[in-house]
């Protein structure tokens, strides 16, 4: 599952997600248009916050 996709469905921006999970804002930018994907650290912190499964950010 795209991040783009999540933050899209919740009605967030990269900037709001960044601020809320203290991940770097470039870096999120970079997972949410898929040029990298996340470690599986950031994927739970991302799954936790977001309310979904952290394994689908490896889903295609």
């Amino acid at each position: 599952m795209k991040l783009n996709n999540i933050l899209k469905h919740k009605g967030l921006t990269v900037q709001e997600l960044s601020k809320q999970t203290g991940i770097n804002y470039y870096t999120l930018q970079k997972y949410s248009s898929g040029a990298r994907e996340p470690s599986v650290k950031k994927a739970k912190i991302l799954g936790k916050f977001l309310e979904v499964n952290w394994w689908e950010f490896f889903e295609d």
